[in-house]
This record gives C-alpha cells, sequence and structure tokens, in this order.
C-alpha cells in the first residue's frame, strides 16, 4: 500500500510528536503498521496518522470493514414516544410523555437513540437532510419515521443498495461529486465519517455550501481528550489505524468547522458507546487485536459499564471527557 507524508495537523497546521508507533490493524486486515502524532498545540493536540494511506489506495484499508450494523426497521412504543416527544414537531399526549420519561431512564439506550437522530430537532414545515456516510441508511430510516425527507450520500455500493431497499434516496461516492444546489438542506449529518477523511476541509466546506441559512451540521466523532483514550491509551479502540486519519479534540474540532465557514458552533462530548469501546480496548490489551463479533465475558461487561457509568457522570462536570464529540454548527 502506498503512504504519503503528513507532518502537519490537519486542524491547525502544527507540527506533531510520535505518540504511537508500529501499530497494526487490531479491527479488521488492513497491511502495513502505522504511527500516530499528536498535535504539539496545547490549544489542539488533534492525533494524526503520518504517514497514512495514500488517498487513492483507501479502499484497500476497507476490504471486510463494517459500515453499519443492521436495523430491524422497528420502533417500540416507549422509543417512538421519547423520539417524539423529544425531537418531533408535534406536541405529544400525556401517556406518550409518561413513556417517553420512562425510556429516557435507561441512559445508555437513551444515549444511543439521541446519537442515530443526530439530536435533531425538527421544525414544522417540510425538513430536508442529507446524511454523508449514510451506510446502509438506520439513521435515514429514523428520521423519516419523524417526518424528514431524507437523502444520503454512500461512499459504499453495497450499503447504499441496502440502503435503498429501505425505500430511502441515497447516492453512491463522494458528496463533492453530487452537484446538489446551493441552500438546499436544512440539515447534514455525520456520524463517524470526518475521522476517516484525509480532506475534510473540502467536505465541511460542501456541507455548508449547500445548508439553508439557518441550517445545521450535527457530527459525531471520537475525542482525542477524553476518558477512554486516557485510561486505555494505545489500547483505545478507536485509534482504529489506518482508518482513523484525524482524531479531534473540542478545541480542534471548534477550529476546524470555523475555517470551514461555520460562524458559531458547540462541540461536546458525551460517554455514548464508551462501554463497547472500553471492551474492544480490553481485548485489544490483550490480545493485540479484537473481534468485534465477540461476545465479552461477565468481568469485562461488568467493568465497560462501569467505567461508561463513570464516563457518564463526570461529563456533566468537564464536557471534554467524553468519548464521542458532538458537534453542533450553523450557517448563518
Amino acid at each position: 500500500m502506498r503512504t504519503v507524508p503528513r507532518p502537519h495537523c490537519i486542524a491547525c497546521g502544527s507540527s506533531g510528536t510520535e505518540l504511537y508507533k508500529d501499530l497494526p490493524d487490531r479491527l479488521f486486515s488492513a497491511p502495513g503498521t502505522w504511527t500516530i502524532k499528536r498535535c504539539d498545540n496545547a490549544q489542539c493536540e488533534t492525533l494524526w496518522l503520518d504517514p497514512a494511506p495514500a488517498p487513492e489506495d483507501l479502499g484497500e484499508i476497507y476490504g471486510d470493514y463494517f459500515t453499519h450494523g443492521k436495523s430491524d426497521r422497528k420502533l417500540s412504543k416507549a422509543k417512538r414516544a421519547y423520539l417524539e416527544t423529544r425531537y418531533g414537531a408535534k406536541p405529544t399526549g400525556a401517556t406518550d410523555r409518561l413513556l417517553a420519561a420512562l425510556f429516557a431512564t435507561r441512559r445508555r439506550r437513551k444515549m444511543e437513540i439521541d446519537d442515530q437522530v443526530f439530536h435533531l430537532k425538527r421544525g414544522s414545515g417540510p425538513q430536508r437532510v442529507l446524511d454523508v456516510g449514510c451506510g446502509s441508511g438506520d439513521a435515514l430510516w429514523t428520521l423519516s419515521e419523524l417526518g424528514w425527507e431524507t437523502v444520503g450520500v454512500e461512499f459504499d455500493a453495497k450499503a447504499a443498495e441496502a440502503a435503498r431497499a429501505k425505500g430511502l434516496t441515497v447516492h453512491v461516492g463522494d458528496i463533492t461529486e453530487q452537484n446538489f444546489a446551493d441552500a438546499s438542506f436544512d440539515a447534514v449529518t455525520l456520524s463517524h465519517v470526518i475521522e476517516h477523511l484525509p480532506d475534510p476541509h473540502t467536505t465541511l466546506r460542501e456541507c455548508h455550501r449547500i445548508l439553508k441559512p439557518g441550517g445545521s451540521l450535527t457530527m459525531l466523532t471520537p475525542n482525542a481528550g477524553g476518558l477512554g483514550h486516557r485510561i486505555h491509551k494505545v489500547d483505545w479502540m478507536a485509534l482504529d489505524p489506518p482508518r482513523h486519519l484525524n482524531i479531534y479534540t473540542v478545541d480542534s474540532m471548534k477550529r476546524l468547522v470555523a475555517d470551514c465557514g461555520f460562524a458559531n458552533a458547540e462541540v461536546t462530548s458525551s460517554a455514548s458507546g464508551s462501554d463497547r469501546i472500553a471492551m474492544t480496548s480490553s481485548a485489544i490489551k490483550k490480545a493485540g487485536h479484537a473481534d468485534l463479533g465477540a461476545k465479552p465475558g461477565f468481568l469485562v461487561k461488568r467493568i465497560a459499564r462501569l467505567q461508561h457509568a463513570l464516563q457518564a457522570g463526570l461529563v456533566k462536570v468537564n464536557g471534554k471527557l467524553g468519548d464521542q464529540l458532538v458537534v453542533k454548527a450553523w450557517k448563518t
């Protein structure tokens, strides 16, 4: 596989220092070993691969990669009530509000469903959303159930075909190849996509162009400054070399979206998924790799759940400690 040098941080342009080196692919079977640098700018601290796979060869590192999990396309009464109450455009009745409150007590499930709809509150009237890197369309399908007009873009043709089988409109390729009209979407979303992109600025500027004034950009991505990385260090699942080309922090993500035209942004973090990350990170530490389909042992699962609860509590005190960044930015 060909590689290209990347001596400077993509977020701020600073040089970096080697943090981890000679890392193989610990989750799938991409060839090679990889070095991860950390930005020397204390106000940034982005992580990145140097060298990285050449853009022309990126397909080689996704040979047996999963796009998204399968969905049964069903919403329980409680889940639907929660979604309609929190994110729907119309007021809900007392029964739905009660069911929603009960569902919200299941903190991990609540975090997962919040992510699945990108924390998007639907306004009145027609609302159009584009999901970049939509995979097999699970999130798009759920948003369509809330009344959104949905469109997806996906590199993987097989994943796009699976999304279309759900009745969704999904285009294959890069967002810049689609020629969407200026100001044609109310919202654009990217779930665990931005960390895979060798040129995030071009993608985000295109997102800005196609958003209507007042429209929102929402992104979910790993947090290099979170508690999970501090605990697991080199074994942290979300390092994911060689697929994760850049892993951002709260501060570096604010800089990135501002550089791409978004005048205001809220970048927080969440403990969502941190139990799964902890379990996989433990497997990497033990064996040097992890089987994502393996069932974790009882003790490993309990420890991971405790870490999730700890992280969820600490995020309320320090919003930078979650394993996942939640990015909300608007076009003025």
